[in-house]
């Protein structure tokens, strides 16, 4: 198949709608290796990392530290409790199944802000009010729609593989170590940074 050349017209189109996307990520660039940034787009006069270490230094580090712990520990918890409920839901047949999954759908259409003062009594009365709190409270946001989206990639593991497994002795254990989370890793991480970024 032969390409046609672009006629001039279309090609100065496409360099000024090329401008207008990059010029955003520019703007981005400049002002934080900029030391004198004042938030205008300009070429800098000076580049430096004063920005980088202003921003992570005293106060400002601890919080941002704090939140990549809060977050991670959000993600793997969320990723166990999300797992180890998505596989019976996704293998079993259990009464009430396709009901308790669409009570999930509905419950992912709460808003968070519908649920943050019963959250906080709750855990106040728990005296859950520190880090395990804030963890535990954005696991279970969390649930819903992590439940659901583990249990559809554990439907896309061929049963026949866990069957292949067990007629050779492996354990339940084993099954899912072995055959059904690594060929769900994609799964795994999609959840985990999920729940990641919105932790």
């Amino acid at each position: 198949m032969e390409l046609k050349p672009i006629s001039a017209p279309l090609a100065l189109g496409l360099a000024l709608m090329s401008i207008v996307w990059v010029s955003p990520f520019f703007w981005l660039l400049t002002n934080a290796v900029d030391p004198a940034a004042n938030g205008l787009l300009r070429v800098p006069s000076a580049i430096g990392f004063d920005n980088f270490i202003a921003a992570i230094s005293g106060n400002a580090g601890r919080q941002f530290l704090n939140s990549l712990w809060i977050s991670a520990a959000t993600a793997t918890l969320t990723v166990i409790v999300a797992a180890a409920a998505a596989y019976p839901l996704s293998r079993m047949s259990i009464p009430g199944k396709d009901a308790f999954l669409w009570l999930l759908v509905l419950l992912r259409m709460l808003p968070s802000t519908g649920v943050i003062v019963p959250l906080y009594f709750t855990a106040q009365a728990g005296g859950l009010l520190n880090s395990f709190g804030i963890i535990l409270a954005l696991t279970i946001l969390n649930l819903p729609f992590t439940l659901l989206l583990m249990k559809n990639f554990f439907d896309t593991v061929p049963i026949e593989l866990e069957e292949a497994a067990y007629v050779d002795g492996a354990s339940l254990w084993q099954i899912i170590v072995q055959v059904v989370a690594p060929m769900s890793r994609a799964g795994i991480a999609v959840v985990w940074f999920f729940s990641f970024t919105g932790a």
